[in-house]
Protein backbone atom coordinates (compact mmCIF):
# COMPACT_ATOMS: atom_id res chain seq x y z
CA UNK A 1 0.00 0.00 0.00
CA UNK A 2 1.08 4.06 -0.47
CA UNK A 3 1.06 5.90 2.15
CA UNK A 4 -0.28 9.33 1.37
CA UNK A 5 0.86 11.95 3.88
CA UNK A 6 -1.46 15.01 3.89
CA UNK A 7 1.34 17.96 4.53
CA UNK A 8 3.16 16.85 1.59
CA UNK A 9 3.26 19.06 -1.18
CA UNK A 10 1.57 19.00 -4.16
CA UNK A 11 3.52 17.71 -7.17
CA UNK A 12 4.92 20.44 -8.97
CA UNK A 13 5.70 21.53 -12.88
CA UNK A 14 8.37 19.12 -14.66
CA UNK A 15 11.93 20.93 -14.05
CA UNK A 16 12.27 21.47 -17.74
CA UNK A 17 9.55 23.90 -17.48
CA UNK A 18 11.29 26.02 -14.44
CA UNK A 19 14.48 25.85 -16.47
CA UNK A 20 12.42 27.13 -20.20
CA UNK A 21 10.77 30.08 -17.77
CA UNK A 22 14.14 30.82 -15.74
CA UNK A 23 16.13 30.87 -19.27
CA UNK A 24 12.84 33.40 -20.90
CA UNK A 25 13.24 35.41 -18.03
CA UNK A 26 17.14 36.00 -18.35
CA UNK A 27 16.66 36.81 -22.26
CA UNK A 28 13.76 39.27 -21.66
CA UNK A 29 16.15 40.48 -18.46
CA UNK A 30 19.04 40.39 -20.62
CA UNK A 31 17.01 42.11 -23.96
CA UNK A 32 15.95 44.73 -21.38
CA UNK A 33 19.25 45.73 -19.89
CA UNK A 34 20.44 46.21 -23.73
CA UNK A 35 17.82 48.65 -23.91
CA UNK A 36 18.68 50.34 -20.85
CA UNK A 37 22.08 50.61 -21.82
CA UNK A 38 21.85 51.82 -25.06
CA UNK A 39 18.84 54.33 -23.54
CA UNK A 40 21.90 55.42 -20.74
CA UNK A 41 24.26 55.99 -23.73
CA UNK A 42 21.99 58.28 -25.44
CA UNK A 43 21.40 60.34 -22.16
CA UNK A 44 25.13 60.78 -21.50
CA UNK A 45 25.86 61.73 -25.10
CA UNK A 46 23.42 64.20 -24.93
CA UNK A 47 24.34 65.22 -21.27
CA UNK A 48 27.94 65.87 -22.70
CA UNK A 49 26.97 67.71 -25.77
CA UNK A 50 24.70 70.09 -23.22
CA UNK A 51 27.97 70.47 -21.22
CA UNK A 52 30.32 71.57 -23.97
CA UNK A 53 27.65 73.82 -25.78
CA UNK A 54 27.40 75.36 -22.20
CA UNK A 55 31.14 75.52 -21.65
CA UNK A 56 31.09 77.42 -24.82
CA UNK A 57 28.60 80.14 -24.31
CA UNK A 58 30.00 80.63 -20.77
CA UNK A 59 33.97 80.95 -22.50
CA UNK A 60 32.12 83.22 -24.73
CA UNK A 61 30.61 85.71 -22.83
CA UNK A 62 33.47 85.77 -20.32
CA UNK A 63 35.72 86.77 -23.76
CA UNK A 64 33.20 89.41 -24.64
CA UNK A 65 33.12 90.83 -21.01
CA UNK A 66 36.65 90.81 -20.70
CA UNK A 67 37.34 93.10 -23.56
Amino acid sequence: ATATHPGAAPAGPPAGDAIDLLANLFSQSDDRSGELARFADLAHAAGAACEAAYDATHRALNDAQTR
